[in-house]
């Protein structure tokens, strides 16, 4: 099941992964992190998967680019990622500088997913990540509730 949470002030990408119009370079980064349907789901501890990781990451930063690469996503998530969705993350997103990333481990349940912590200067968000067949399946960002 493909899920997408992104509402960075509706970052909810839990799936909802939102975007295009870029902000402009001159645009502040907003004082606190963006308001976003959390994930819940305990962690258990699993090896970092390059893969998963390293398509995460291109991801999250296609998006702060303002250019989402939709390629990177598996049919089913295409199919219910709207271009309302991505134009809010791309928004959201694109505002933040670059993020510090940290591997946190592998939720729980039938369909787990990678976990990662994004720390940038002013907050955190904790990204969730699922491959399917080599595309990401699953891409969820909420608030990080934890030590900053």
């Amino acid at each position: 099941m493909t899920r997408f949470h992104l509402s960075v002030s509706a970052l909810a990408l839990g799936l909802a992964l939102c975007a295009p119009a870029a902000a402009s370079a001159q645009t502040a980064p907003p004082a606190q992190p963006p308001s976003v349907v959390p994930v819940a789901g305990a962690l258990v501890a699993a090896k970092e998967d390059a893969a998963t990781t390293e398509l995460a990451k291109k991801v999250f930063e296609s998006i702060q680019r303002g250019k989402p690469d939709r390629s990177l996503f598996s049919d089913a998530m295409n199919k219910s990622l709207s271009d309302e969705m991505l134009a809010r993350g791309v928004k959201e997103l694109g505002q933040l500088d670059p993020p510090e990333w940290s591997y946190l481990g592998q939720s729980a349940g039938d369909a787990p997913r990678h976990v990662y912590r994004l720390k940038f200067k002013q907050f955190a968000l904790i990204l969730q990540a699922r491959l399917e067949a080599g595309k990401i399946d699953t891409y969820a960002i909420s608030p990080d509730k934890g030590k900053q």
